[in-house]
């Protein structure tokens, strides 16, 4: 469940740096 968690804040994180660096 933990890693579950963090995997999808990473992937939050990720598409949220694409969308400000773009």
């Amino acid at each position: 469940m933990l890693t579950s968690d963090i995997l999808i804040c990473n992937k939050i994180f990720s598409t949220k740096i694409r969308g400000t660096m773009i």
